[in-house]
């Protein structure tokens, strides 16, 4: 009989956790409808890197997280404009900008999420690295015809271009 009590009362607090869980998530899904989350890694190992994260709102300084083991998550509301970057102390830093303005009232229902990956280097004497203080290495936006918050293609390419010049240089240096 004791037996069974415990594992009512154990199966019940099992029960009560997962729906403050539950109730936690929606809750942040419905006052902010939009997560970032991933990881940040070293450039030539690949091992994690533990760090800050900025985020601006509208130009403005709104918060600075900690990067953990390689990894961090917020949240961002609907009709702003961000950006975020990665900064670990003795790396290159970089951000995106995201653009949370014109989603449509329907596709508001239920959250975005947003995956960004971050390599960061450490700079190497000789190698031009001013591309990532002044440019973005991705824009996110909403995209209406698709219903979804997307990157630019077009200017993932620049950014890619540039990206892949300053990487090269960057490894030539290394050997």
């Amino acid at each position: 009989m004791l037996r069974s009590w415990y594992l009512f009362f154990f199966s019940l607090c099992i029960l009560l956790c997962s729906c403050a869980e539950r109730s936690f998530i929606s809750k942040a899904a419905k006052d902010q409808d939009i997560i970032v989350y991933g990881s940040v890694n070293d450039y030539s190992s690949g091992d994690p890197l533990d760090g800050t994260f900025k985020v601006q709102k509208n130009g403005e300084d709104l918060f600075q997280g900690e990067v953990s083991k390689g990894k961090y998550a917020h949240f961002l509301d609907l009709d702003q404009s961000y950006r975020i970057e990665f900064i670990k102390e003795g790396h290159i830093s970089k951000y995106v900008t995201i653009d949370t303005h014109n989603v449509p009232l329907d596709d508001r229902k239920e959250a975005f999420s947003m995956v960004i990956d971050i390599s960061l280097m450490r700079p190497i004497e000789g190698v031009d690295y001013s591309f990532f203080d002044h440019n973005a290495v991705g824009k996110a936006s909403y995209v209406s015809n698709v219903g979804n918050m997307l990157w630019d293609i077009e200017y993932g390419r620049f950014a890619e271009k540039k990206m892949l010049e300053i990487t090269t240089a960057h490894d030539k240096a290394a050997k």
